[in-house]
């Protein structure tokens, strides 16, 4: 593969085409199994961090990864648009959050970190309802 990057995105990828195929537990998965799982490795990896213990974020972070990709294909959703879906909206909030603290007349950097969190907060009701009138619209 030619990107160092996405080896192990191709890797995990293939580990799940190898389990559904040949692990019978895999192919018993249901969205409720696959919840609590996920619920799961997200307090793994919220203890984790809390410890500030390094080696069990890394390992807590493949393993929540690895559920929400296994929750992806079980839902037929294809894991690379979802996170390119991800990537955008990240984009669009920040660009609502840039553009709400000039027009309060402050650059976002020298917002603290409290107004951050209101202007995130913010930014992610306006483009939640943005999506909600391009939806509106198209119907």
């Amino acid at each position: 593969m030619e990107d160092k990057r996405l080896e192990a995105t191709a890797r995990l990828l293939d580990v799940m085409t190898t389990l559904r195929r040949e692990c019978p537990w895999d192919r018993e998965q249901t969205f409720d199994s696959l919840r609590s799982n996920t619920i799961e490795e997200t307090y793994e990896l919220a203890d984790a961090i809390t410890d500030h213990n390094m080696e069990g974020i890394k390992e807590e972070l493949g393993d929540l990864l690895f559920a929400a990709v296994k929750v992806a294909r079980f839902a037929g959703i294809d894991p690379e648009q979802a996170a390119h879906a991800a990537c955008e909206k990240f984009i669009r909030r920040f660009s609502a959050m840039e553009t709400a603290a000039a027009n309060d007349g402050t650059a976002l950097e020298q917002c603290t970190l409290a107004q951050m969190l209101t202007l995130w907060q913010q930014a992610k009701q306006t483009v939640s309802a943005e999506q909600e009138s391009r939806k509106s619209a198209r119907q």
